[in-house]
């Protein structure tokens, strides 16, 4: 089929879609669509998260002492363990 035929054959078929859809099409857009926060916005949004998410890691520490289980970790402990059990070639 050419694009002729194509265009002809789905005629119909867009009439019918224009039809439904053009009230729609033709509705203003709404002025807080246009509104956008300001880019810095985003950028302190994303420290805030990360601020809290130290401050948060930060205090574990004090909240398991008063519980009495043991919140250190050992890092170190963990690197040794991973670089130990990484098999050598």
């Amino acid at each position: 089929m050419t694009e002729d035929e194509d265009r002809a054959a789905n005629a119909d078929q867009n009439a019918l879609l224009r039809r439904s859809f053009d009230p729609v099409l033709t509705e203003p857009i709404p002025a807080r669509m246009y509104l956008r926060a300001p880019r810095w916005i985003e950028h302190a949004r994303a420290a805030a998260l990360v601020a809290i998410g130290i401050a948060i890691g930060a205090s574990i520490p004090y909240f398991g002492a008063s519980v009495g289980v043991p919140v250190t970790v050992t890092f170190s402990l963990k690197v040794t363990v991973i670089v130990t059990a990484w098999p050598a070639r």
